[in-house]
């Protein structure tokens, strides 16, 4: 569910209404009980935190929980677990210790910072686990507005949502999660969906995801995320600088668009001599890139510039290029629409058993298996709309 970020000049809402949701076209109850995820098995203390808890309780057992997470997270010592009842705490978190967050599941448990600040940090030399949770209504930051990441982060069934980098006069760097250069990025089961990444003076980098470490994506999805700004936009769904491995995982409906500058890797823009990608059994379908003229944009799908790309058995469709409308306020673009097919710009290696619905934008040499179409000759995946069939998100 959209909703509106409170933060200076910025809305979320303004963002997917104006651009992200333009490329959908194309194609708990409260409870007497709290629910508590399993507890944790991996040794240490348990704490528990509930909204009808008491910060003044020791948050030992279900029956005396906390009511904020930071209150467990000041209790706990490195290597314990904190469990989270089903609701919405509406706190931002700084982890400095290495523990693992237990949520009831990312429909019920959600972390929300209500659109003032960020919603998560992770301090170097930490390792955090965070399971069953979503993480929300981060803003007011220009990185990482969902999480910061700056240790070792494994996600698991959990999404970060509704987030959006952005503050007047600086670049705008990971909409939903900054991963630095120091930070090791695990993504299970996990969605990164309606994050934005902006700028009013300067670039906009990574709507989803800004990678400057290790990202790993297994069976998970960077959707519906959006990289807009004055000048140039670089990676709507995922912008990479570091090794990359996805397995399993999507990226779908991402946007890079600019207004006066161009958009570039509309679902995965990557570059860097650490650059090192390797997608299998992913599908990157219906991103979008462009700007103010039909030349204002690359790689709608993906943009490599420096480093190496690899794909095996994943798919590559319904990538395209386009038009914007300028107007004067963030994010610059609106009533943006696709002109031309691009799936891909640069040159992407292949290990075998691709399928590239148009691939005239990039330089591909196909291998053992490789179906790859033309602008004159397309191939036509016969894909059916991405919906809710199971798992963490669309498929």
């Amino acid at each position: 569910m959209n909703r509106t970020i409170r933060t200076t000049n910025f809305k979320i809402s303004l963002w997917l209404a104006g651009l992200v949701c333009l490329l959908v076209g194309l194609v708990m109850a409260n409870q007497d009980r709290p629910v508590w995820a399993q507890e944790s098995k991996a040794g240490g203390t348990t704490y528990y935190v509930a909204p009808n808890g008491d910060d003044a309780n020791d948050c030992l057992s279900p029956a005396s929980p906390c009511a904020a997470i930071t209150a467990a997270v000041g209790k706990a010592a490195d290597g314990d677990s904190i469990a989270l009842a089903a609701g919405t705490y509406t706190e931002t978190l700084v982890l400095t210790k290495s523990l693992t967050l237990l949520g009831a599941g990312v429909g019920a448990t959600k972390i929300d910072a209500d659109g003032f600040d960020r919603v998560v940090t992770i301090a170097a030399d930490t390792t955090v686990a965070i399971s069953g949770v979503a993480i929300q209504g981060g803003a007011g930051v220009s990185e990482g507005a969902g999480i910061y990441n700056a240790g070792t982060l494994t996600l698991n069934a959990s999404a970060v949502q509704t987030n959006g980098a952005y503050e007047p006069g600086q670049t705008g760097v990971g909409g939903g999660i900054y991963n630095t250069a120091s930070g090791v990025l695990t993504l299970i089961d996990s969605t990164v969906t309606n994050n934005a990444a902006g700028s009013d003076l300067s670039n906009s980098i990574g709507g989803g995801i800004a990678n400057y470490g290790t990202l790993t994506l297994i069976r998970s999805e960077v959707s519906l995320n959006g990289a807009g700004s004055l000048q140039n936009s670089f990676g709507g769904g995922i912008a990479n600088f570091g090794p990359l491995t996805s397995i399993n995982s999507t990226i779908a409906y991402n946007a890079a668009a600019s207004g006066i500058g161009g958009g570039y890797g509309g679902g995965l823009y990557t570059d860097g001599v650490s650059a090192t990608v390797s997608l299998t059994h992913t599908t990157v379908v219906s991103n979008f890139a462009g700007g103010v003229s039909s030349s204002a944009g690359l790689g709608a799908g993906i943009y490599k510039i420096n480093g190496a790309i690899t794909l095996h058995s994943s798919l590559l469709a319904h990538n395209a290029l386009g038009m914007c409308d300028v107007i004067p306020v963030y994010p610059y673009v609106s009533n943006c629409r696709p002109t031309t097919p691009l799936n891909c710009s640069g040159v992407i290696s292949s290990a075998g058993y691709n399928l590239l619905a148009d691939g005239d934008g990039c330089s591909f040499t196909p291998t053992t298996g490789d179906q790859v179409g033309t602008g004159a000759t397309p191939i036509e995946p016969r894909l059916v709309p991405l919906g809710d069939f199971g798992g963490p998100g669309w498929t």
